[in-house]
């Protein structure tokens, strides 16, 4: 099975840093850690079917992918 690739914009990284950077502070390491292998969860499902995200209403061929557990949505461009 194919994976696709995933590419992260500046701005991307520059947020994910922020989130985690917010739950150190404020959750500690353990919500962090946690968060962010969600995160690396997210983008292996990701890789294997981008489809599997849901379309965004206002920007063609961008998909949205939200986290369960935490408030965050990961962004694809097919």
């Amino acid at each position: 099975m194919q994976n696709y690739s995933i590419e992260w914009s500046p701005q991307a990284l520059i947020q994910l840093d922020i989130c985690v950077d917010f739950y150190i502070v404020h959750s500690g390491i353990k919500v962090a850690n946690a968060f962010s292998n969600n995160i690396l969860d997210c983008l292996k499902i990701i890789a294997i079917n981008p489809y599997i995200a849901r379309k965004s209403f206002h920007i063609p061929d961008l998909r949205e992918y939200i986290l369960k557990k935490y408030p965050f949505i990961l962004m694809k461009i097919l």
